[in-house]
C-alpha cells in the first residue's frame, strides 16, 4: 500500500484535473496530482524523453529498463518492458538487461550504452571510457539525451519505489503508450 494517499480528481485545481486528462490512468499519475507543484514539468520532461528525444528508442530503453533493473523497481519495469516492446526490443533482451551489460545478445553499441547506465547511476561522473564509448556513435545532443533520460528514470524509480506507489493489476492494468503520448501532445 502506498506511503502517502493518492490524489482525488474532485479535490484537485481545474489547472491540475487537466494535466492529468493527458496523462494515462496510473498510479504514478494519481499519486504526483497531489503536487501540483510539479506534476506538469515532471510529465513534460517525461514525455520529452519518450517522444521528441533524436537517440535511438530502442537504445533509450535499454537504458531506461537498465535504470529500472538498477533501482529495484517493479512499477517502472513494468511499465517500460512494455514500451520497450513497443519499440522493437527484443525479449531476449529485455530479460537480459536483469543481469548486466555482459550478455552476449547485446551488439557493441547496446553494452556501451549499458556499461554507461551502469556507471553514471553508480559514480555520477562516468569515467572517459564510457563517455568515449557512447560518442563513438552519439552525437553530442543524444550523448547529453541518454544523461538525462538515465537520470529522470532513476529519479522515477527512486519516487516509486520511496513512496510505495502500487502496480495496478487486472482491470486497472493499464501502459503508457509513445504513440498515445504523441497524439495527446499534438492535441493538447
Amino acid at each position: 500500500m502506498a506511503r502517502l494517499p493518492y490524489s482525488d480528481v474532485e479535490d484537485l485545481d481545474d489547472s491540475t484535473r487537466k494535466i492529468l486528462a493527458l496523462a494515462p490512468d496510473l498510479n504514478i499519475f494519481r499519486m504526483l496530482g497531489s503536487c501540483e507543484t510539479l506534476i506538469a514539468p515532471f510529465l513534460a520532461l517525461g514525455s520529452a524523453i519518450l517522444t521528441q528525444t533524436k537517440i535511438n528508442p530502442q537504445l533509450r530503453e535499454l537504458a531506461i529498463v537498465r535504470a529500472a533493473v538498477r533501482c529495484g523497481c517493479a512499477y517502472e519495469l513494468n511499465q517500460h518492458d512494455e514500451i520497450a516492446r513497443e519499440v522493437g526490443v527484443s525479449e531476449e533482451k529485455i530479460s537480459a538487461l536483469r543481469d548486466g551489460p555482459g550478455s552476449a545478445v547485446f551488439d557493441e553499441r547496446e553494452r556501451a550504452i549499458l556499461e554507461f547506465t551502469d556507471e553514471l547511476i553508480d559514480s555520477v561522473k562516468v569515467s572517459r571510457e564510457s563517455f568515449d564509448g557512447v560518442a563513438s556513435f552519439l552525437d553530442a545532443c543524444e550523448i547529453q539525451e541518454l544523461i538525462i533520460a538515465i537520470g529522470y528514470y532513476s529519479l522515477v524509480g527512486r519516487y516509486l519505489e520511496s513512496l510505495e506507489v502500487d502496480l495496478e493489476s487486472g482491470s486497472e492494468r493499464q501502459f503508457v503508450r509513445v504513440a498515445d503520448v504523441r497524439s495527446k501532445l499534438s492535441r493538447g
